[in-house]
């Protein structure tokens, strides 16, 4: 089963019909994200989806900025430590996976799509002093399918 729409969830499509995994990837996936809104959808469907699926091993996929100086004390770190608590207290299976910035081909919203777009286009842009550390969304896929696959 999967819940989201997004990168993450389209490339695990795979696990649609599953008996006994779940990946959850429609929680907040914006770094910037302030919207209280945001952060209470995501517990409350995170919450329905434990209490409604108990039997499934639920797959959620969490961030490393809490690793990050730049993201001290930011409102989607703290919702993520938040989310992982929730988890691991209220899950009886689960897999939480920290991961830094996705990337993939649908990435127009974020950094490495706007890069792409402009060079692309051949438009100039302000380039900042910034340190982003990537990986590829069939990487993730590769990884985190291993990982189930050998119950690790």
């Amino acid at each position: 089963m999967i819940i989201g729409n997004g990168i993450l969830a389209n490339e695990f499509s795979n696990y649609a019909n599953s008996d006994d995994i779940l990946i959850f990837a429609s929680g907040v996936s914006n770094s910037k994200e302030t919207r209280q809104s945001e952060f209470d959808r995501e517990k409350t469907l995170l919450r329905k989806t434990i209490q409604n699926k108990p039997s499934k091993k639920i797959i959620y996929f969490s961030t490393c900025s809490m690793y990050d100086n730049y993201f001290e004390n930011n409102q989607y770190v703290n919702h993520k430590l938040d989310m992982e608590k929730l988890i691991s207290t209220n899950a009886r299976d689960h897999l939480i996976i920290r991961l830094s910035q996705v990337v993939g081909k649908n990435n127009e919203k974020q950094l490495m799509g706007f890069l792409y777009n402009k060079i692309l286009s051949d438009e100039s842009f302000e380039l900042y002093d910034i340190e982003r550390n990537i990986i590829d969304i069939s990487d993730v896929k590769t990884i985190v399918t291993y990982i189930i696959e050998n119950n690790i």
